[in-house]
């Protein structure tokens, strides 16, 4: 642990310690979400206050919450511990000066968390997010080698925070139990105030999602990133079907199972026999409809088709084993990153054929189009 000087980048290394020390799921959204609330309230006043905001946020089931305390506790005892090692530093400079008293410990915590700036002087609470955002607004296909580390963790953070939107086994239902997370989320402007109480009930039907990747030549620079994606949603969502194509179709759920995704491309690179080859997206569908349709595609499953269109097929056998795959699917998504840019329409034949059948073409050329699927659960 060390020394920060700006509220954002504190409750970073908070955010991170609980992930850490704690195994807590907590996204950059989420962190966010911290720096906003103690923004607009005055929870920095008391520990207790400043605790009570953290958990309303960061901790998002009973596990979590039961563990809270006692990791909110190891980081502020050893955010003390610095602060006591720096005092007893400065006291031996300066025999003089006289020591802190106890009950400003928590005040010197909170100067810290500020930077140790004046009030009127509080930092932007959003700078720490601008170099992230830029990240994530770039086009997959302008990404630099010093960037890729990065991007895949933003991916890995996107990922598992939708994953787990996928996974709740509840949803917001006016005659329901009491949501007590939300109610304290929405209630942060009041003070902690309850003023308005959210409900939620169990969910009726639990989405199963199918992934079929493109991984034809004129997907290279997307695919790595698009695999990323995908490997992450299973880490934490795994009601997933994985399937890459390109002259061939493939199944590739097995692969997926590897705890380390260097791992998990190496095993790719292995069986997958048509990466960055060439492209025959409706033979690749049939496949699937004929191979595969009858055990993975049930009334509540969800269809992520990953791919740019461009294909060297027939349009009629792609059209066909599209209008099977939404009889048979709740609904089916295509992610292309063509879908991006401005003005853009489905001029190549495989999305125009696809269209009809699909329920959304959307954008998949940077993260932050990955995370604004979280709209279309």
């Amino acid at each position: 642990m060390q020394r920060n000087t700006t509220l954002s980048a504190n409750i970073v290394e908070i955010a991170r310690f609980f992930r850490t020390e704690g195994n807590f799921r907590i996204a950059p959204q989420e962190e966010a979400d911290a720096l906003n609330a103690l923004a607009i309230t005055h929870a920095l006043e008391s520990e207790s206050d400043f605790k009570a905001v953290l958990k309303a946020i960061f901790a998002k089931n009973p596990m979590e919450q039961s563990r809270f305390e006692e990791i909110f506790n190891q980081y502020m005892e050893n955010r003390r511990a610095m602060i006591d090692g720096k005092e007893q530093k400065v006291a031996s400079e300066n025999p003089k000066k006289p020591k802190p008293k106890p009950e400003d410990k928590f005040n010197q915590l909170k100067d810290w968390l500020f930077g140790n700036q004046p009030s009127d002087k509080k930092p932007n609470l959003q700078a720490v997010y601008s170099t992230q955002t830029a990240l994530t607004q770039k086009d997959f296909a302008e990404i630099t080698d010093a960037e890729l580390r990065d991007l895949e963790e933003v991916l890995r953070q996107i990922a598992e925070r939708l994953a787990r939107r996928y996974n709740r086994r509840f949803l917001p239902d006016k005659r329901g139990a009491l949501d007590l997370r939300r109610s304290l989320r929405r209630n942060v402007l009041n003070g902690g105030d309850l003023l308005h109480l959210c409900r939620k009930g169990k969910q009726k039907r639990r989405s199963e999602l199918v992934l079929l990747c493109d991984v034809s030549q004129s997907m290279d620079l997307y695919s790595r990133f698009l695999i990323q994606f995908a490997y992450s949603f299973r880490q934490v969502f795994r009601r997933v079907e994985v399937f890459s194509f390109g002259t061939t179709l493939q199944y590739i759920t097995p692969q997926f199972s590897a705890y380390d995704f260097d791992k998990m491309l190496l095993k790719l690179s292995e069986t997958v026999t048509d990466w960055s080859g060439g492209t025959k997206i409706g033979a690749c569908l049939s496949d699937f409809v004929e191979n595969y349709s009858e055990k993975h595609l049930k009334s509540q499953t969800i269809v992520w088709i990953m791919s740019d269109g461009w294909d060297t097929g027939a349009p009629e056998l792609l059209e066909k084993a599209m209008q099977k795959i939404h009889q048979r699917a709740d609904k089916v998504i295509w992610l292309c990153p063509t879908a991006g840019y401005d003005q853009f329409t489905p001029t190549v034949s495989a999305l125009k054929a696809a269209q009809p059948y699909t329920y959304r073409i959307v954008s998949a050329h940077n993260a932050d189009s990955l995370r604004k699927l979280g709209n279309l659960l």
